[in-house]
């Protein structure tokens, strides 16, 4: 396909949409974010373009594509949780946290394994930017809301040791190798 031929491009990639076959139209889509003016339809051609971004592996392109989307619709909240993700994963704490805190916004509306995921990121991000306090509220709400499941030991290194209770205590002996551990009725830990 011609990467110039704009028509063209719009055409393939309304077609093939759906199939999960975009790592073939990258140059496409990367000509579609350049000259599409219209910010609905560039707004969908960044948030595709992010997605094979991600697939192919380049986590930059992925995080400046999204947050151009970001820019474009600031109340998305599915790409504003996305690219605090991305962000979150590149320790970008100070990125990442206003979009992760915003993504609690609603969280009475996620399931309870993504909030949890949500408050020991937003944790984690505080923490790191040496906000103690709202770390701790944060992994104390993750701790409230799945008692029995830390994710990567978080809570354990918020709080001094003569603090911890057994359910903690219990909870970072599985996680010391950074994994979220479970304790199954009758006392025995599984990894999640």
């Amino acid at each position: 396909a011609d990467i110039t031929n704009h028509r063209a491009g719009v055409a393939l990639v309304e077609l093939c949409w759906d199939t999960g076959s975009l790592v073939e139209l990258a140059p496409i889509l990367d000509e579609l974010c350049r000259t599409t003016v219209e910010p609905d339809r560039l707004r969908h051609y960044l948030l595709q373009r992010s997605k094979v971004a991600m697939e192919l592996g380049e986590a930059t392109n992925a995080r400046m594509t999204l947050a151009r989307a970001v820019d474009l619709d600031p109340v998305d909240v599915a790409a504003r949780k996305q690219l605090g993700d991305l962000l979150f994963d590149n320790q970008e704490w100070e990125r990442a946290r206003p979009l992760l805190e915003g993504s609690l916004e609603d969280e009475d509306l996620l399931p309870e394994d993504v909030r949890v995921e949500l408050h020991y990121r937003v944790a984690r991000c505080a923490q790191e930017m040496g906000d103690a306090s709202e770390a701790a509220r944060h992994a104390n709400i993750a701790l409230a809301l799945a008692p029995t499941a830390v994710i990567g030991g978080l809570v354990v290194a918020l709080q001094p040791p003569n603090e911890y209770d057994d359910r903690k205590r219990d909870c970072f002996d599985g996680c010391q190798g950074g994994s979220t551990w479970y304790r199954e009725p009758g006392g025995r830990r599984r990894p999640a």
